[in-house]
């Protein structure tokens, strides 16, 4: 289980290295929105044996790990009406934006990883989907900032161009949780390694 994100990132990966080492294993990679649950409650009624987030689980029978960090950049149209290959500071707030709507993730990411105060976001188009949030940038005018590894596998298939974000900002965390009562489970154990593994690759490697 875990956010969209993931499902991008993780699953593809993920599938073809099972259908290569174990081809008669399935996997479901289940997205939750945050709205609808809490992730303890995921992982304690057994509806996933794994639980990937950006913020970590503090629930006493849940095991928590980081795994990886997600480093930001913010991406926008090659043919951008205003943009050229540099984003400056003022132009980044000049300009007009998409937002992840996930309240969780999207507001984690200004609260807790930017230690300035910043000028407010012209936000024009919200999304629960970070590859919708793309997808309509690549056909705009607006900017989406994202993590440099979903950019890094969409940008050249959307016609975006990737740039660093004009401001100082830590990588996002990625946190493996798990119910302690799976903590020896040998499968449990196995999808753990090709996970981390997965997260730990460069994407262009995977």
């Amino acid at each position: 289980g875990g956010q969209g994100y993931f499902d991008l990132v993780v699953l593809p990966p993920l599938l073809q290295k099972i259908s290569d080492i174990a081809p008669h294993i399935t996997v479901n990679l289940k997205s939750y929105e945050d709205d609808h649950f809490t992730p303890s409650q995921v992982l304690s009624e057994r509806e996933a044996d794994l639980f990937l987030a950006a913020l970590p689980i503090s629930h006493p029978s849940i095991v928590t790990t980081q795994v990886a960090e997600e480093a930001l950049v913010v991406v926008y149209a090659k043919n951008h009406p205003r943009l050229g290959s540099t984003l400056s500071f003022e132009q980044f707030f000049a300009e007009k934006h998409t937002a992840l709507t996930s309240r969780r993730f999207g507001n984690y990411l200004f609260s807790s990883l930017v230690d300035q105060v910043l000028p407010a976001r012209r936000v024009h188009y919200q999304s629960e989907s970070m590859l919708n949030l793309m997808a309509t940038a690549s056909v705009t005018d607006l900017l989406c900032f994202t993590p440099k590894r979903l950019a890094d596998m969409w940008a050249e298939k959307l016609g975006l161009q990737i740039q660093p974000l004009p401001f100082e900002i830590r990588s996002v965390p990625t946190f493996m949780c798990w119910h302690k009562a799976k903590q020896q489970d040998k499968g449990l154990i196995w999808l753990r390694e090709q996970i981390e593994a997965i997260l730990c690759a460069n994407p262009q490697s995977i």
